[in-house]
């Protein structure tokens, strides 16, 4: 791109920058040039220029040219249902869009890993169509498991994009479904990445909760042990609430869980 004259004319030099504009190539621009549509032009280029360089693949299957491709994207319609058994207290109902393995498992890495990738839609659309699961109510307290101080730092949330397509999908069948922040991560509380099946079952009550009432679904990104959605369950109903069921991404099958 040069400059024509003082007045920040411009002569396209080649048929990408003219691709950019939307133009026929070649063609002079005599309107003067706003910082904006600079700033437009440089990011457009510069994004055809990582394209060429590092080209998209969809991470769930690999597929040229899309960070998420519409067959990888349809997983977000798939539903789960199993068991969590809690012993003495009732099971809790769960709902996933299937076990933790190919596509999907690379898809929520990639979600909770990869903080340049996108996938807001994706989770929100899961989140609605996994309320489907559950019927009507008068009103329902949608309660997502609080992440982690290193992810709340990078801003790398997935239970509140879920949460939200849960309560969208309530409240467009007319119930009253509100996101509660009930469940609190105690600020010493040790990220659950790495343990062993063990350790994570020793960990019971890792969740505090505070004084609630009413109907709550839990949501959660991944259910491995169960134990984090037991110790939320067992903290909603110690603070005076209700648990209608679960709602995760996906499940690691276990002896504690049935269909």
């Amino acid at each position: 791109m040069a400059f024509a004259d003082n007045r920040h004319q411009i002569r396209l030099l080649s048929p990408l920058t003219a691709n950019v504009l939307h133009i026929d190539y070649p063609q002079r621009i005599r309107a003067p040039l706003r910082h904006h549509q600079a700033g437009e032009i440089l990011r457009a280029m510069w994004e055809e220029l990582l394209n060429l360089i590092l080209p998209t693949s969809c991470v769930g299957c690999g597929r040229w040219d899309t960070p998420l491709c519409n067959q990888c994207f349809a997983l977000a319609d798939n539903r789960l249902a199993v068991r969590v058994k809690r012993g003495t207290h009732p099971d809790l109902r769960a709902y996933s869009l299937g076990t933790y393995e190919g596509a999907l498992r690379r898809i929520i890495v990639a979600i909770k890993h990869n903080s340049a990738l996108n996938l807001t839609p994706w989770l929100y659309h899961a989140g609605r169509c996994l309320a489907s699961a559950f019927a009507s109510h008068e009103s329902v307290r949608i309660t997502p498991v609080p992440s982690g101080i290193k992810r709340r730092w990078k801003g790398m949330l997935v239970t509140p994009t879920i949460a939200q397509g849960v309560a969208d999908s309530f409240n467009t069948r007319g119930v009253d479904a509100q996101i509660c922040s009930t469940l609190r991560m105690p600020l010493n509380a040790r990220s659950q990445a790495g343990l062993t099946r063990y350790e994570r079952e020793r960990r019971r009550h890792v969740l505090q909760a505070v004084p609630t009432t009413g109907s709550h679904i839990i949501v959660d990104d991944v259910m491995t042990t169960g134990t984090t959605i037991r110790s939320a369950a067992y903290a909603v109903e110690e603070a005076g609430g209700e648990v209608l069921g679960v709602v995760t991404l996906a499940n690691v099958p276990t002896p504690h869980r049935s269909r």
